[in-house]
């Protein structure tokens, strides 16, 4: 090949030529494309958009109408949500309303004083079955009395009530140096005071009959007389109810509350 040639076809270090092309150019090449495009395509395309609806709930009645047909003939709740409750907050009022009382009147106790009201029920005749026994089992159990009575068991029992409203968690602090209560600690010391509470009994060990089912029957003296008394009480027509538990760590055959209450073990 001569060189003439050679100059004429482009080597490969030199560039394609850019086409330039002027505005009307443009025009006439997007009015070819348009003039591409047949009215029946555009046709088609118009129909498949029949069912195009631009509400934007459009879909959501259609699907609720749907259902609406599925379940026609039965019964729809069409309630409202119920609405959340008011927390009630109770106000303390005076009572100014007086009721009519239907009862008969019942003569006023002349009894004003607490202690009377306690002699009522456990009387001196329990205080001295009560210093007999411990006096009886003290001399079974060691060979020699405890030698107390009716007065000394009174300060005994009292001294228990006294406990059980000061309530502290050791019965000997009750005497100690920084804990004394001169309630207690004044009216028996420590020593004879345990020495009490180890023989104190109600009834004969051995006079237990072997038919004898009752469960209680070493206590059953304080029953019956407290059960007594209570028979002998005149109702009034308004009363108040209350129970106390008894919490315990002993074993115990009898009735006792269920699993889950507060005191597990009480009677």
């Amino acid at each position: 090949m001569d060189g003439s040639q050679n100059s004429a076809e482009p080597g490969p270090s030199q560039r394609p030529r850019r086409l330039h092309v002027n505005q009307q150019q443009i025009l006439n090449i997007f009015d070819q494309i348009d003039s591409d495009i047949s009215d029946t395509d555009l046709l088609d395309s118009d129909e498949e958009q029949d069912d195009y609806d631009p509400r934007p709930n459009a879909g959501t009645a259609a699907v609720s109408s749907s259902e609406s047909a599925s379940t026609e003939g039965e019964e729809v709740d069409v309630r409202p949500p119920p609405r959340k409750g008011r927390t009630k907050v109770w106000k303390k009022k005076k009572c100014d309303k007086a009721y009519k009382s239907t009862a008969p009147s019942l003569p006023v106790p002349g009894h004003d004083e607490p202690i009377n009201y306690f002699a009522e029920f456990l009387t001196e005749d329990f205080f001295e079955i009560t210093a007999n026994q411990t006096n009886l089992y003290s001399v079974q159990k060691t060979g020699k009395s405890i030698d107390t009575n009716a007065v000394e068991m009174k300060k005994f029992f009292g001294i228990h009530v006294a406990m059980g409203v000061f309530n502290l968690p050791r019965y000997r602090m009750y005497w100690g140096t920084r804990t004394r209560i001169l309630l207690i600690a004044d009216t028996m010391n420590f020593n004879r005071f345990s020495r009490l509470r180890s023989f104190v009994h109600l009834v004969d060990n051995t006079s237990k009959d072997p038919d004898n089912l009752d469960r209680l029957w070493k206590v059953r003296p304080i029953i019956d007389i407290v059960q007594k008394k209570t028979q002998t009480i005149s109702p009034s027509e308004h009363l108040s109810c209350d129970e106390q538990m008894v919490p315990f760590q002993t074993a115990y055959s009898g009735k006792t509350l269920p699993m889950g209450h507060q005191n597990l073990r009480a009677v």
